[in-house]
């Protein structure tokens, strides 16, 4: 417990009262230790020239204010969550200062603050007996968040085939031991991967392009059956479109119809102008 007088642990130099103190409701919600940006951007923006493009051009566009919070439980290397009440985005990194390394990680989060303030929708779960599958909504909202995040990425410089490359090595070895998908859940998770996953591709093919993918090829030839279903939905994908929050609702609503979890998935944007 920190003394009210005590230097406030978020590393701002003021004292705790004058400081986290007053937000009381955000830390007892918060089950890690919260920083100021400065401190855990420190030896990000001294160290990688790409993000600190990104972050002088970029981070003014986010009205809301962000939590920096450290993690060391995280099994990922950054956590990015929007708090309903009160109405602030958060962040949770493993690691604080954060690396040089995780410059993209980082810059990819804060894009899609960026995009949801804009109004890009996200998908999340309407059926409580599916509240253990959020990642079944998760996968859904990046297929197509992702993609566009990146793509706004590409101007400042960062390797976006380094994100691909080690993301597809991890992903073989988890599919290495898998079967075609069957029921709808995991037919539509897997459909949300195959369209993540071919987008990504275009939009590091504009990074530096790219004849084959390799990953896409091993992929089509292990799951023969699924691909073909698959590579209706990305058709679908391509013939509505992604770039604007109309057609990225109107791509969602038609695959949440198409796999029949109407009542299980909805659709969801964060009312930041009200």
């Amino acid at each position: 417990m920190t003394d009210r007088n005590s230097p406030c642990p978020c590393m701002s130099g003021l004292k705790y009262k004058k400081c986290c103190l007053k937000r009381e409701f955000i830390l007892k919600h918060i089950p890690c230790q919260t920083y100021i940006e400065s401190y855990a951007l420190q030896n990000l923006l001294a160290s990688s020239p790409e993000f600190k493009s990104f972050y002088n051009t970029e981070r003014s566009k986010i009205r809301r204010n962000i939590i920096w919070a450290h993690d060391p439980e995280l099994n990922s290397n950054v956590r990015a969550t929007y708090l309903f009440k009160p109405k602030e985005h958060l962040l949770a990194f493993s690691t604080l200062p954060i690396p040089p390394d995780d410059g993209f990680d980082t810059a990819h989060e804060l894009q899609h603050f960026i995009c949801s303030e804009e109004g890009y929708p996200s998908v999340g779960i309407s059926d409580i007996l599916m509240q253990t599958s959020t990642n079944l909504a998760s996968a859904l909202s990046s297929a197509l968040n992702d993609p566009i995040a990146n793509k706004r990425l590409v101007p400042f410089g960062f390797d976006l085939w380094a994100q691909y490359d080690q993301a597809s090595t991890n992903e073989k070895k988890y599919f290495e031991s898998t079967d075609e998908p069957q029921a709808p859940t995991e037919k539509l998770y897997s459909t949300a991967f195959y369209i993540s996953k071919t987008l990504n591709w275009d939009v590091s093919c504009l990074f530096s392009p790219r004849k084959k993918n390799d990953f896409l090829e091993w992929y089509d030839a292990k799951f023969p059956n699924f691909s073909k279903e698959a590579k209706e939905s990305l058709a679908l994908v391509r013939k509505i479109g992604y770039e604007t929050p109309e057609e990225a609702t109107a791509v969602f609503t038609e695959l949440i119809a198409r796999f029949e979890l109407d009542k299980s998935l909805k659709i969801i944007t964060y009312p930041f102008d009200e």
